[in-house]
């Protein structure tokens, strides 16, 4: 190999590389901000549940009214299916999923939320059988 097969080779090689670095960074920064929004938009879910005096703890039922602690669930479980489909179809990192699941395991086993769910709240995600099937399996865990 002379001289200009080597420097084209190490040109298409360096090109490689900056586009694989391109990748992990563009992936790395996609993550961050989807830390970002739907710690923002969790935020948003619980702050009925802060203003009453509850913090963000759904265990804790008696904080709010009955239709208004089912509507803060709801839209809680709403917000934790869209993250368990961004990570179920590799939208989202898995280290960004193990920061969120571990709070959401211990919120589903929770005697309200539970209730909640077997009580008929499982049907409003009748559209999404697969995070259905995953809770389910959280709850039968216990």
């Amino acid at each position: 190999m002379n001289a200009d097969e080597w420097i084209s080779l190490l040109s298409a090689m360096l090109t490689v590389a900056t586009i694989v670095l391109g990748i992990w960074v563009y992936w790395r920064q996609i993550n961050a901000q989807l830390f970002l929004e739907f710690t923002r938009r969790y935020d948003e879910v619980m702050a009925p549940m802060r203003r009453a005096g509850a913090g963000v703890d759904l265990s804790t039922v008696g904080s709010l009214p009955g239709d208004e602690y089912d509507l803060v669930l709801l839209r809680y479980l709403n917000l934790c299916s869209e993250e368990f489909y961004l990570y179920t179809n590799n939208y989202m990192a898995k280290r960004v999923w193990m920061i969120w699941k571990a709070d959401i395991e211990r919120t589903l086993k929770s005697a309200n939320v539970r209730s909640r769910w077997t009580a008929g709240m499982y049907k409003e995600f009748e559209s999404f059988p697969a995070f259905s099937d995953w809770v389910n399996s959280v709850l039968k865990g216990m």
